[in-house]
């Protein structure tokens, strides 16, 4: 994945207009939304990346990820010891469209959850990515279909069409 080339906005940005670029931008969202599984969060990664008439923040996939993690767990955003990473480790571009202004990218990832007991889980996400104002955003339209959530760089992961990523 193509290294980010502006860091003065809330996320890395400054991908290039290519679906490595917009797989990249996804990857800057999904890890920056997942971390420490807080809803504020959460909805400060959606309001910097999302369009008007994007998925609801409701239906987007790391709003009902991190509130069904915290809901299972029987925790909050303030509970005191939770810590909770996501790295982007595979990725698959479904399409391109528009010039490659318009893109269906995919990561799948290692969720690491540790509060009295560790859970690590592979978890993927798709979005219609969008070049808009000179970055790529997450663009109007319903959530796409939920990426296959396989452990990465299992025969599942290879079978759903994951490939590992390379960042650069």
């Amino acid at each position: 994945l193509p290294a980010a080339t502006v860091h003065t906005e809330l996320l890395p940005t400054g991908f290039p207009r290519t679906p490595q670029g917009a797989v990249a931008q996804l990857t800057e969202i999904d890890q920056a939304a997942q971390q420490n599984f807080s809803r504020a969060q959460v909805q400060l990664v959606y309001d910097w990346a999302a369009m008007p008439g994007a998925v609801s923040q409701q239906a987007w996939n790391m709003n009902v990820g991190v509130n069904a993690g915290l809901t299972g767990a029987g925790l909050t955003d303030a509970t005191a010891g939770l810590q909770v990473s996501y790295t982007v480790t595979d990725a698959q571009v479904k399409g391109s469209l528009d010039g490659g202004n318009f893109v269906v990218a995919c990561v799948l990832g290692e969720l690491d959850a540790n509060y009295r007991n560790s859970t690590r889980v592979g978890v993927g996400d798709c979005q219609r990515m969008v070049w808009s104002a000179g970055r790529w955003r997450i663009g109007p339209g319903e959530q796409p279909a939920w990426a296959p959530n396989a452990w990465p760089g299992s025969a599942d992961s290879v079978r759903a069409g994951w490939q590992a990523v390379n960042h650069a």
